[in-house]
Parts: structure tokens; sequence; C-alpha cells
């Protein structure tokens, strides 16, 4: 797990919390979830957490070796297209288990990660101040159904 990700989690679950334990509770959520592989081993998990019947939460764990891929890398595209596809189905008003609205949390000063949401087709909408454990503030990203 990279050290941004590992910060993120301590933010969102308090420091101390067992970080193994996180992926596990994230890959078993009641949403979506998603590995990537390659021929190293898996590099990213994603997936989608519906804490109610009209919305979601992005969520994506990853590999340092994802930092040090080319935006043109085929691992990257395949990443970038399948999560586009998921929070695409989620959002499909046609599909019986439709949401309204995929959100996503960055971490603010964490310039990947915005690059990753927006380049997703997320839209900033604000900024929760003081909203993790440390003090740490979060930038809220949606897409809503519809657009």
């Amino acid at each position: 797990m990279r050290p941004l990700d590992a910060a993120c989690i301590d933010a969102i679950r308090g420091p101390g919390f067992d970080r193994a334990a996180f992926a596990l509770d994230r890959w078993e959520t009641d949403g979506a979830a998603w590995e990537f592989r390659d021929d190293r081993g898996v590099y990213a998990i994603g997936g989608l957490s519906f804490p109610n019947a009209w919305s979601g939460t992005f969520w994506l764990l990853a590999h340092k070796r994802v930092d040090s891929l080319a935006s043109t890398d085929e691992t990257w595209r395949k990443l970038i297209r399948t999560t586009r596809t998921v929070i695409s189905n989620a959002l499909d008003q046609t599909n019986q288990l439709a949401r309204q609205r995929i959100e996503a949390h960055v971490v603010v000063g964490w310039p990947a990660a915005q690059r990753l949401v927006r380049h997703l087709g997320f839209e900033h909408e604000g900024t929760l101040r003081k909203a993790g454990s440390g003090g740490e503030d979060f930038e809220i990203w949606a897409q809503v159904a519809g657009g």
C-alpha cells in the first residue's frame, strides 16, 4: 500500500487502525469491488460502497508501483476504463440498483488523487474542513445521475 493510501486510512479510521482489515473491509463492501492485476500481481483494488439506497462512495487502494505508471501505460488505461464503466453502470437509472450520486473523498494536498477523480469524471463540490482524525481536510468530489 502506498504511504498516502495509508495516511488516508489513518485519517478516515484513526491512527492505529489495522490497515489490512481496512482493505478486507473494503473488499467485502456491499457495492461493486474489483481488482487490477498484471504479471507482478495485484496493483490496485477499487470499489463502490453503498451506505444507502441512493448514493455510493468510490474508493481505491493501490500498490506504490501505480505511481510510476505513465498515463499512457495500458495498465493505467485499464484501471481508468474499468472504473469509469462501473461508475457509469452504478449511475445508469435503467439499472435496478442504480444510485443518483457517487462520491469520492480526497485528502487535500494529494494532486495525483485529484487528477484521478477528475479523469474519472468527478466534479469538485467542496471541502470538509478538519474531517480527518488528525484534522485533515477532505475534498468532496461527485458524479450524479444524468450529469
